[in-house]
C-alpha cells in the first residue's frame, strides 16, 4: 500500500491538478498539502474528506491500493495484526476491512484505540455518519458538548459533522472498536 501522501500525489496528478489547485479546491493551506505529500504527514479524516471531494474520489481510494469489484475477504489472523496498521492518527490505528473493494459506500475498519490526553482531543469533523461497536475494552466518545462511555458489546451511531473524538478512559489502556464510516458522494 502506498503511503497516503504518495497516493494523494498520484490521484492529484491523474486529475491534472497542481498542489496549489488542490489546496484551493479543498480549502486547505498549501503548506499542509506539502507536508502530506513530501513529508508523509498523516492528515485527519476531515482533511482526507476535503481532499477526496476535490479529487472526486472516495476517502477509501486514498487509503487503498489497487481496487477490485470482487468481494474482499480479510483473514482472521490479519484482522488482529495492528503492527501493520493501514492508517494511524494520534491515538488511533486503523485496520481497513474493505481495502481495495471498488464502488463501496462504507468504510469498515477495526480501530485500536489508546488514550488521548486533553491536548489531543480536538474532534474530527467531516460529512457523513459513523457507527462504532466496542469489541474489547472501554472507550469514551466526546461528541460536541456530550460525553459517552461505552464498554465491550455497546455501540453508538452518530452524525460525523459534529466534532467527535474517541479515546480510552485512562493512559495505558487499549480498546478495539469495529467502525463503519459513511461519507456521501456528490
Amino acid at each position: 500500500m502506498a503511503p497516503i501522501g504518495e497516493k494523494i500525489k498520484e490521484l492529484r496528478s491523474a486529475a491534472g491538478m497542481s498542489r496549489e489547485e488542490l489546496a484551493r479546491s479543498a480549502s486547505l493551506d498549501k503548506n499542509l498539502l506539502d507536508r502530506i505529500e513530501d513529508e508523509g504527514y498523516c492528515p485527519s479524516v476531515s482533511v482526507l474528506v476535503k481532499i477526496s471531494k476535490s479529487l472526486d474520489t472516495r476517502v477509501g481510494t486514498i487509503l487503498d491500493g489497487a481496487e477490485s469489484g470482487v468481494p474482499v475477504v480479510i483473514p482472521a489472523a490479519d484482522e488482529k495484526d495492528f503492527g501493520n496498521a493501514n492508517y494511524s492518527k494520534l491515538n488511533l490505528e486503523y485496520k481497513l476491512l474493505a481495502q481495495n473493494k471498488s464502488d463501496r459506500n462504507m468504510e469498515p475498519s477495526l480501530i485500536e484505540v489508546t488514550y488521548a490526553d486533553e491536548n489531543d482531543r480536538r474532534g474530527s469533523v467531516h460529512e457523513g455518519e459513523e457507527f462504532f461497536f466496542v469489541l474489547e475494552g472501554e472507550v469514551e466518545l466526546f461528541y460536541g458538548n456530550e460525553h459517552y462511555e461505552l464498554s465491550a458489546g455497546e455501540s453508538i451511531y452518530y452524525d460525523s459533522v459534529v466534532p467527535h473524538k474517541i479515546t480510552t478512559k485512562s493512559p495505558g489502556e487499549k480498546a478495539r472498536v469495529l467502525a463503519i464510516s459513511y461519507t456521501p458522494a456528490y
